[in-house]
């Protein structure tokens, strides 16, 4: 365990030598000045006791180690010695690592293997760029980015000698600025590419450190950086979580922190700060919900118009731009039904801000979708088929189409028919998805009323109770009824709709097994189906009969509901004694409906 310690904890400078020197050259750091024939002679001279290395790299061709590496290697292990006695300084390692010359691009592959090679991880590592050729620091600053993502390998400075500066005196310079450019540069372009802030809000950490002589409003700064840190983080939530509401909220409140002059200390730091932050905003730009009073914001007040449909829109735009097509389809379905929610508002509830994010209210028109995709589909034989227009066929192949593709990658893959996504099936998904949005204003393209003209059709059991089906037909005076029966009980349809006074449409299936036909489910569905896709209104009374006809009934009404239908439970309650019940069942009972319409709870 030390020794793991001790290596991440290392500080490393790697060098290289002039093949060249000049002697007696003075070099300057700061105000100090030291004379050396080497940079990196001097540059040890230079630095404070506390920022030393523990090992020095240093980088020789063959005529630099035969000719320069030993006499270095000394003057730096002296003045080690010679600082020792005076202060506490790490024992120093001086290694040479032999490269070729360079001329070829193989072989400055070869010096930049060698350079990975030598460097340990996880350690502290100062760079000499001052001799070598030129090619020299590209190499440097390659091999130190590959360092600190793969080997968790520390940049503390890079230094580079001004050997041609004009007088007497060199200047050596820290170039970290450069390699902080690049690490800037980068986590901004991942932001911009990917929404994914997390390189960005690293860099800005060091930031919103407060120091310790600043204190009371000159903190502000520094709490400036926390909050814009925050912020970035939260629309990176957002927007990696795919919540386009969110998104937008957290976005207006970015570009809110952004509109501020950036602080000081960060902008003498952050190269070229303006131009990076202004990429950061017209990323987000778009995303931001509009400028809102503080108390729409206070109460996360979101309005349905094309604007807020358009703001969506250019969020999927962006999920299919970087190649997040669950996103973007999981966000197209949804704005499918907001744009639908849109158009039919004037037949919804508005009397609270979120209407249209209702639960309820969505899952409804969702519905909706369905029943157009059902009616659509190739083999069906519905009669209200040919009453649909053409726009609600394209809006039923449409959300067929993407509905499909969507619970393909909802589900991960984990369906027998799922075929990884193809370069062409992509561009037929943004086909499709083009077409949606230049129909978004479109009314007629959203109309989800379908034409079934006006009848209401009564799915009921019967058993030997006459007067629950009696009362059903009372309260319902459906205009087709279909009964579900047995042949013991078929016999009385007859006088139950003359008492009723009800001459609607009757149709009834015979149970095979009145009291255990638990699976016969599948026939009354085949048995029924032409009679509920003529009808817009479906009651089902789950009243009367066996245990095993009640159960076909509600199987039934539940399956219609999966489909998209709208369903209402009733059931029906005589309070008399069973004696007078029976001496005469033609007594209107009571009704209670169990669900509305919607599939709610009453």
């Amino acid at each position: 365990m030390d020794d793991v310690k001790s290596i991440q904890h290392k500080k490393v400078l790697l060098t290289t030598l002039s093949a060249t020197p000049r002697p007696n050259v003075m070099y300057c750091f700061g105000n100090q000045v030291v004379t050396a024939s080497q940079a990196p002679v001097a540059l040890i001279k230079l630095l404070p006791p506390e920022e030393l290395p523990d090992q020095v790299i240093i980088l020789c061709t063959e005529k630099i180690n035969n000719e320069q590496y030993e006499p270095v290697r000394k003057l730096l292990i002296e003045h080690y010695d010679r600082l020792a006695r005076e202060v506490s300084v790490p024992p120093l390692e001086v290694t040479q690592v032999l490269i070729p010359d360079g001329l070829t691009a193989d072989e400055l592959w070869e010096i930049l293997k060698a350079v990975l090679q030598s460097v340990p991880h996880n350690c502290e590592l100062t760079l000499d760029v001052t001799h070598g050729y030129r090619s020299f620091p590209f190499l440097y600053f390659t091999a130190s980015l590959f360092l600190k993502a793969l080997r968790g390998v520390e940049i503390k400075a890079v230094y580079y000698a001004m050997m041609e500066s004009a007088g007497d005196k060199k200047p050596i310079i820290d170039l970290s600025l450069l390699l902080d450019m690049v690490e800037w540069f980068y986590a901004t372009r991942i932001f911009n590419q990917t929404g994914q802030a997390g390189p960005l809000c690293d860099l800005l950490y060091p930031f919103e450190k407060t120091p310790p002589h600043i204190t009371g409003k000159e903190n502000a700064p520094y709490g400036q950086v926390k909050g814009l840190r925050r912020a970035l983080e939260a629309v990176s939530a957002a927007y990696s979580q795919a919540l386009p509401l969110e998104l937008g909220r957290e976005s207006e409140q970015l570009l809110q922190k952004t509109a501020k002059s950036i602080p000081t200390h960060l902008e003498q730091k952050v190269p070229l700060a303006s131009e990076l932050f202004g990429t950061i905003i017209n990323f987000v730009q778009p995303f931001a919900l509009p400028a809102v009073s503080q108390r729409e914001r206070k109460a996360k007040i979101i309005e349905l118009n094309l604007p807020e449909l358009k703001r969506q829109a250019h969020i999927i735009d962006r999920y299919l731009e970087q190649g997040y097509l669950n996103y973007a389809l999981g966000m197209i379905r949804e704005w499918m039904v907001s744009s639908a929610m849109y158009h039919q508002s004037a037949t919804h509830d508005r009397s609270s801000a979120d209407w249209w994010i209702n639960s309820e209210t969505r899952a409804h028109v969702e519905r909706q979708l369905s029943i157009l995709r059902r009616i659509c589909e190739g083999n069906r034989q519905d009669p209200a088929k040919d009453r649909l227009s053409p726009e609600q066929r394209w809006l039923a192949d449409k959300w067929d189409f993407l509905s499909r593709k969507r619970n393909q990658l909802a589900h991960h893959g984990f369906d027998k028919n799922y075929v990884l996504h193809s370069p062409q099936q992509i561009q037929e998904i943004q086909k499709e998805w083009e077409e949606l949005k230049n129909f978004m204003s479109s009314q007629s393209h959203w109309n989800l009323n379908i034409n079934r003209g006006n009848r209401t059709l009564l799915l009921s059991p019967l058993g030997l109770s006459r007067g629950l089906l009696f009362s059903a037909l009372h309260h319902i005076r459906p205009d087709e009824a279909f009964i579900v029966t047995s042949e013991t009980s078929i016999g009385a349809l007859q006088e139950i709709t003359l008492r009723a006074g009800w001459n609607g449409d009757l149709n009834y299936y015979v149970m095979r097994e009145p009291f255990t036909g638990f699976a016969e489910v599948k026939w009354l569905m085949e048995a029924m189906q032409s009679y509920a896709s003529r009808c817009e209104r479906i009651v089902v009374n789950i009243t009367g009969g066996t245990t095993a006809m009640q159960y076909a009934v509600q199987q039934v009404a539940d399956d219609y509901r999966a489909a998209g239908r709208e369903i209402e439970l009733i059931a029906l309650v005589d309070r008399r004694p069973p004696a007078e019940q029976g001496a005469n069942p033609y007594v209107p009972g009571e009704i209670i409906f169990i669900r509305d319409n919607n599939g709610s709870k009453l």
